[in-house]
């Protein structure tokens, strides 16, 4: 079995590209690449002012979360008006909760930051990455040729991992995983480029 990791950033630089003809080699790394921090859900942005790091953001989380995140644009104007006065309302009420969680959310974004994510560690440690080209979420590729009786069968994993709980806006749009297939007579065209360009996979 062949097999293939690139890992990108979100907007499309690549960072690392491998080749394993090895399992165990492969396996190591994919490892690495699955383990991202999980997305906070919308009843925690309601209780924890999810972003710490700045204080434009951590006003903005503790005092009007779901103004700030909510469904703020609506078909009319009476909609819009009553979906404000409804969001702040809520926000008031639930801002007893965010100052009580406000001390854990400190503590718990100084303890899992994007340096101590073991992707990142193998990226810059093992690698030599520049740690500046390293976003809050990166977008890993993972390919395998697995070759049968006929045709061979390849498959492309694509991730975005959040290397940190919450990842900057203009990233989320890579969230989520595809899988594609690809029939080939020749295992070599596998290895090609194509394959595994962002703009062929997402």
């Amino acid at each position: 079995m062949a097999s293939r990791i690139q890992i990108w950033t979100s907007k499309s630089r690549l960072l690392y590209d491998q080749t394993f003809q090895s399992k165990k080699e492969f396996d190591e790394v994919s490892y690495l690449c699955c383990k991202g921090r999980s997305a906070p859900s919308a009843f925690l942005w309601c209780v924890v002012p999810i972003r710490t790091s700045d204080l434009s953001s951590f006003v903005k989380d503790l005092l009007c979360p779901a103004w700030v995140h909510g469904a703020r644009i609506t078909d009319d104007i009476a909609s819009h008006i009553i979906a404000i006065l409804a969001t702040i309302i809520f926000d008031l009420v639930t801002l007893p909760i965010r100052l009580i969680t406000t001390p854990f959310r400190v503590i718990y974004n100084r303890i899992y930051t994007k340096e101590s994510h073991p992707l990142y560690q193998f990226l810059v440690n093992v690698n030599r990455i520049n740690p500046t080209s390293i976003g809050d979420g990166l977008l890993v590729k993972k390919g395998w040729i697995d070759v049968g009786s006929s045709n061979s069968k390849i498959t492309v994993d694509t991730t975005f991992i959040r290397l940190v709980n919450v990842v900057d806006n203009a990233e989320l749009h890579t969230t989520g995983t595809t899988q594609q297939y690809f029939k080939t007579d020749a295992a070599e065209n596998f290895m090609m480029t194509e394959h595994f360009s962002p703009s062929r996979i997402i």
